[in-house]
């Protein structure tokens, strides 16, 4: 996330929602690129990385999943 509002402009562009939504935008782009860099690196024909990180205890919602990493 801090490499993408960097990309933006820096943490006051969080005040405008059109930067917060090309933040979001980025930082999803970043982590696909990671997961699928991971993938790669495991040498398996076929291997996805996913992100688990969604919390037991308070039930938060994640977020779409993207495609390009399933």
């Amino acid at each position: 996330m801090a490499a993408a509002v960097r990309a933006v402009g820096g943490d006051s562009v969080l005040d405008d929602s059109f930067a917060r939504e090309r933040v979001s935008s980025i930082a999803r782009r970043i982590r696909a690129a990671q997961l699928s860099r991971r993938a790669l690196q495991t040498g398996l024909a076929g291997a996805v990385c996913i992100l688990d990180d969604e919390p037991t205890t308070n039930g938060r919602k994640c977020g779409q999943i993207d495609p390009t990493v399933c």
